[in-house]
């Protein structure tokens, strides 16, 4: 997912991750990290890392 971008939107029917990848990476300057991974019959995990000095800019 670092490389996410509009694109993606247009191409795919499934929105939801990548929607979300890349309202993450704009309220973080492009900083945050989304990391995916899953293995069949086992789960997904999803890693989402933001600097966080991009999170008290909001204070």
């Amino acid at each position: 997912m670092h490389k996410a971008d509009i694109r993606m939107l247009q191409e795919n029917k499934s929105v939801g991750i990548v929607n979300a990848c890349l309202r993450i990476k704009m309220l973080s300057e492009d900083s945050a990290a989304f990391e995916l991974e899953s293995e069949e019959s086992i789960g997904t995990t999803v890693t989402i890392r933001i600097p966080i000095e991009h999170l008290r800019k909001g204070e």
